[in-house]
């Protein structure tokens, strides 16, 4: 699939997530909506690093050996009921204690036909801070980490922001869809905690995907006064 493609179908689904929020006062009405494939669940094995001190320059790239890395599952942190792996030496606690900001976790995900895929995601539930990449490529970030593209280091503390209860979600970068391959591929996450002394962190990644997008339109329709209904309408594929 070339990016162009991928990027019509972002677009597409985008719209069709926004339309899909609309609050009280408004009457929705969509018919033949795509259901997600959940890639990647909470739970889930993955590599991790703690960011005790910098990560190998190399960490997020597909080619890295991580074999000296711990295991554990997501969610990662302290603090919180959804601790699956705990990181109870991350908060600062003087004199014995000193802490660490970030943590570092991978994992591999196998992509069995990339022309299934016509729009991916990422969800997150964070607290505060994580930038996530693709094969080395920046994915996504959450707006605690700063502007895309500008590299963190292991001990940059995020902005502060609590976990919600479920996932928040976020597309896929122009540039992290060029790099999604057939096969393998490296999901690399970073998850920074606001201070030393926070009293939790949490780091727990979700990936989905769409494999009916790009055959759909969608329409809004406006009646008076006010209410908007979305309808979504199939299309015949030209693929």
């Amino acid at each position: 699939m070339t990016s162009l493609n991928r990027n019509s179908c972002l677009l597409a689904l985008a719209a069709l997530l926004y339309s899909l929020q609309l609050t009280a006062g408004n009457h929705l009405i969509a018919q033949d909506i795509p259901e997600a494939i959940l890639l990647i669940d909470e739970g889930e094995e993955y590599t991790y690093f703690k960011g005790t001190e910098p990560p190998p320059a190399d960490w997020n790239t597909l080619e890295f050996d991580d074999f000296d890395w711990e295991i554990g599952a997501s969610g990662f942190g302290y603090g919180d009921v959804d601790d699956n792996t705990l990181l109870d030496d991350m908060q600062q606690v003087l004199p014995d204690q000193p802490g660490y900001l970030s943590v570092y976790i991978r994992k591999f995900i196998n992509i069995d036909d990339l022309n299934a895929i016509n729009f991916i995601q990422l969800g997150m539930r964070y607290d505060d801070g994580f930038i996530a990449y693709l094969n080395g490529v920046e994915l996504a970030r959450s707006a605690s980490m700063g502007a895309a593209g500008i590299p963190a280091n292991f001990d940059t503390a995020a902005g502060d922001h609590e976990s919600p209860p479920t996932a928040e979600w976020f597309s896929f970068s122009a540039d992290a869809l060029d790099v999604l391959q057939d096969g393998e591929n490296i999901l690399a996450i970073e998850g920074h905690n606001t201070n030393l002394t926070s009293s939790d962190f949490t780091l727990i990644p979700y990936v989905r995907y769409y494999d009916n997008v790009c055959p759909y339109r969608i329409c809004l329709l406006y009646t008076s006064p006010s209410p908007r209904a979305a309808t979504l309408s199939r299309m015949p594929s030209t693929a």
